[in-house]
This record gives structure tokens, C-alpha cells and sequence, in this order.
């Protein structure tokens, strides 16, 4: 199935069920606290204790917020989702291998990439919409941009050709 960017119409992603993306998205939910608010408050915990705390703190926290994000982007489509999914279980990564001291990363590099690439990740989202839509659920959302026809433009007239 072929995706595309662009809808800001969840309504566009009603799948055979009859759901739309809401229904699926856990950004809208309440979980969503769980899943994002409870492991930024440990990252920002984290940031203000020692190493070995900040890895204990970071990683459980990377890996929640990592894993949510993967699901919803593969279950709603969620733009940043595609982002800071993999970009959050990779800091996971980094902090338990600065924590055991098998490499040497400052904590700053590792809060600094979370924060940048973060933000970084909503840019698309603002930009071309919120949710990667697969083209066929597309059409069921209005778009402020009209069709353009596929078929080449006739000689003449600036029709399309059709095949009779």
C-alpha cells in the first residue's frame, strides 16, 4: 500500500473498520501521560542527578516514550512519530552505554539530540500535516487544492486523452 504525506483530516484515514486515526492515535488520548509525560518528567529528573540515577532515570523513560511512538506510528501514521520513535530507543541506547561507561558521550550530547531532534520531528508535521494517509483514504478529505487529472492534456483542446 502506498502512503503519502499530508492530511490534516483524520477523518481521511477511516480505515475498514470504520475508525478514524483519533481512535488510534494515543497523542489523543489519556494515555498519552503515561506514554509521553511521565517519561519526560524522568528525562528532565534525570538531567538534574547523578549518572548513575540520570541512566536509570533515562533509559526506562527513552524506551517507553521509543516504543509508544513506533506503535503509533505504525497504527495512526503519526508524522514526528516516524522521528522520535527510533530517535528516542538510539538515546536509550546511548545512556545505558554512557552509564556503563562503554563509551564516552557526554549527557549533554544525549539531552541535547532528544530536545533538537524533537523539535525537528514537528516541522513535517506543521509543514504538510500531521498523518502519513495512504492515497486510497485520501480522497474522503476535503483538500484545499484542486485534482489534477493524471491523464496527458489532448492537442487541442487541453482535455485529457481517454481510452474509448
Amino acid at each position: 500500500m502506498r502512503r503519502d504525506w499530508g492530511s490534516r483530516c483524520p477523518e481521511a484515514l477511516a480505515g475498514s473498520m470504520g475508525r478514524t486515526c483519533g481512535e488510534h492515535d494515543f497523542a489523543r488520548r489519556r494515555i498519552a501521560w503515561v506514554l509521553w509525560g511521565v517519561p519526560a518528567a524522568m528525562f528532565v529528573v534525570g538531567g538534574l542527578v547523578d549518572p548513575v540515577r540520570r541512566m536509570l532515570l533515562w533509559t526506562p523513560a527513552f524506551v517507553v516514550a521509543g516504543v509508544a511512538c513506533v506503535v503509533n506510528a505504525a497504527e495512526c501514521g503519526r508524522v514526528h512519530c516516524y522521528v522520535t520513535g527510533p530517535l528516542y530507543l538510539l538515546a536509550a541506547v546511548a545512556t545505558v552505554l554512557t552509564g556503563a561507561t562503554l563509551v564516552t558521550l557526554h549527557w549533554s550530547w544525549i539531552g541535547y539530540s532528544v530536545i533538537g531532534g524533537t523539535v525537528v520531528a514537528y516541522v513535517p508535521e506543521r509543514i504538510r500535516g500531521a498523518y502519513v494517509v495512504s492515497r486510497g483514504w485520501q480522497a474522503s478529505c476535503p483538500s484545499p487544492r484542486p485534482a489534477r487529472s493524471t491523464a496527458p492534456a489532448g492537442p487541442a483542446t487541453g482535455t485529457p486523452y481517454r481510452n474509448k
